[in-house]
């Protein structure tokens, strides 16, 4: 059986996310990189993060060394 076009856009659109959501992973959040090796900008990369409701990762919190304590 053929697809139809509307279940063509829809794989489509899945197959973006699913890139999308494994290149912010795989750069730890870093939307910049992850626009990098996605081929893309930056603000296209946001714009679709934004339109997919897609939760980009947070960065990991960084424990404290002994410079960033405060005295």
């Amino acid at each position: 059986m053929t697809e139809t076009w509307p279940q063509i856009k829809r794989r489509q659109q899945d197959e973006r996310i699913t890139a999308v959501q494994l290149a912010v992973h795989e750069c730890g959040g870093n939307m910049s990189a992850a626009a990098r090796l996605l081929k893309m900008s930056r603000s296209s990369l946001e714009l679709m993060v934004r339109n997919y409701d897609l939760k980009p990762k947070q960065p990991k919190e960084r424990r404290e060394d002994w410079h960033n304590v405060k005295r």
